[in-house]
């Protein structure tokens, strides 16, 4: 049976053990690179957000009897997210996707925004991205 200071210096040292552990797992974590699928994924985000801020600022005109605002938009899913990068190695990755030219159309100012979109015109884009060996750079 341990003494009454052994036994003390073993919780101690079991809670310094456990305050360790629970400091570097997620400083562990945080030493993965981010995975280029994610990365393609969180970019495809911020394309979306992009498309919503071009949507709220369409400036409507008169066009051969109706109103019509134009602004570019996204495809939601890439065609292509891919790269051969591994972890610690410099290296490229591809994400290609489509840009939608997009157009709605009513009698008014307020039915056009109101209205669908109509994609008036589709390009498909390449991004390469670069991998400084631990993170994806744009």
């Amino acid at each position: 049976m341990l003494g009454r200071s052994s036994a003390t210096q073993f919780r101690i040292a079991l809670i310094l053990a456990v305050g360790v552990l629970a400091l570097t797992a997620p400083a562990a974590r945080a030493a993965q690179p981010q995975t280029f699928e994610s990365f393609c994924a969180e970019w495809m985000g911020k394309l979306a957000a992009r498309e919503q801020a071009n949507a709220a600022k369409v400036q409507y005109t008169p066009q051969g009897g109706q109103v019509v605002g134009t602004y570019t938009g996204y495809e939601k899913t890439p065609l292509k997210c891919q790269s051969r990068a591994k972890p610690g190695v410099r290296g490229v990755g591809t994400l290609v996707y489509n840009q939608l030219q997009l157009r709605k159309a009513g009698t008014s100012a307020e039915a056009a925004k109101k209205s669908s979109p109509e994609v008036v015109e589709k390009t498909e884009v390449m991004e390469i991205f670069s991998f400084d060996g631990s993170a994806w750079k744009y």
